[in-house]
């Protein structure tokens, strides 16, 4: 599942913005259950059934956050909660300046972009070093725009923060999505000095979908057949020197049943080819991951091998594991996120050696 920020976002404009955005003192109308119950809860039985919300059947599994096919009061307000703090932590620092919508590449008739926000920086200060989002959605849907709220409060923490697009198609278009995510970080590095940041070292960030790709990105540097050519810049380093991973998929070989959910067959190469764990060696950077231990999506226990594993190779690991929290929801945009994802990429990012 998504984060919900997108549904609060700015239309994306190719343009320079100088951001000077503030909380809004206007208080939207709150839609109750009652008046969402009102609405579409046909049988009046205190829950909304996929079959009552038949207008809306992609807002209700963002809803339905533990796939039983209904939703309760207390799904509905998380929902809303999730919203509420996506918009507030949505909001950055005034004298940002904002670019939207900046092609980095265009393949196959379609235009790949970012949007990158640089926080003001006083005078004299060095650049900020650059963090990069990538979004999840299942590999078929979803947009740059959906940045986790505690992510992109790094702004906040004097870092900058791009978000990107890539080619949508499922898991089964690998190694297509990657390679839009290289080729995304050669193009951010690149052009580093044109939009104020600093890309010496880059960290990387990603919920669901995007966890699995900033895994794969991470672990999979100097693989050619992961590289790609999407956008050029290829006398330029894709590699990533920290990782956030949102409960993304590690290992397809451990969740088989699921792949054709996934949109791969169980016997595919590509459960081999896609998978993070194929590439992770002890030179990889380190690991941050978050997931709830009732994740009925991407199964808690991916976080916990990935854990595992990178402890065993000697890759740097921390595992957050929430209790009680689902697959997405406001559980992952609190201060105590916010707080570990800064310290981490302190450590890793602004304190850390240039990148290679």
């Amino acid at each position: 599942m998504l984060n919900f920020t997108f549904l609060l976002a700015l239309a994306a404009t190719a343009t320079i913005q100088t951001s000077t955005i503030t909380p809004q003192t206007t208080q939207r109308p709150i839609i109750t259950f009652e008046r969402f119950a009102a609405k579409n809860d046909v049988n009046q039985d205190g829950v909304v059934t996929k079959d009552e919300m038949k207008s809306r059947n992609t807002l209700f599994k963002w809803i339905d956050r533990n796939r039983d096919g209904k939703i309760t009061r207390e799904e509905f307000i998380s929902f809303r909660e999730t919203q509420k703090l996506n918009r507030e932590r949505s909001v950055v620092p005034q004298g940002t300046k904002s670019y939207k919508g900046i092609q980095y590449a265009k393949i196959d008739g379609k235009s790949l972009k970012t949007d990158i926000y640089v926080p003001p920086v006083p005078a004299g200060s060095p650049a900020p070093p650059l963090l990069v989002w990538i979004h999840g959605g299942g590999w078929r849907k979803g947009s740059r725009k959906n940045i986790n709220g505690a992510f992109k409060q790094m702004l906040y923490k004097g870092y900058a923060v791009a978000s990107i697009d890539y080619r949508l198609g499922g898991i089964s278009s690998h190694p297509k999505l990657i390679h839009d995510c290289k080729g995304a970080i050669r193009f951010l590095r690149a052009n580093a000095k044109k939009f104020g940041y600093s890309a010496d070292k880059i960290g990387i960030g990603g919920s669901s979908a995007g966890g699995h790709l900033v895994l794969l990105l991470g672990f999979s540097n100097g693989v050619p057949a992961l590289e790609g050519t999407v956008g050029g810049n290829l006398e330029v380093s894709s590699k990533v020197d920290a990782i956030v991973d949102f409960y993304g998929p590690f290992d397809f070989r451990r969740i088989k049943e699921r792949a054709p959910r996934y949109g791969a067959k169980v016997n595919s190469p590509l459960v081999i080819t896609a998978s993070p764990i194929t590439y992770l060696d002890p030179k990889d950077p380190p690991v941050l991951i978050f997931q709830g231990d009732k994740d009925h999506v991407v199964p808690c226990d991916q976080s916990i091998f990935l854990n595992k594993v990178c402890k065993e190779k000697g890759v740097e690991s921390h595992l957050t594991l929430i209790k009680g929290a689902q697959h997405g929801g406001e559980e992952f945009i609190t201060n105590d996120i916010t707080q570990k994802i800064s310290d981490f990429f302190d450590q890793h990012i602004r304190k850390g050696k240039k990148s290679s």
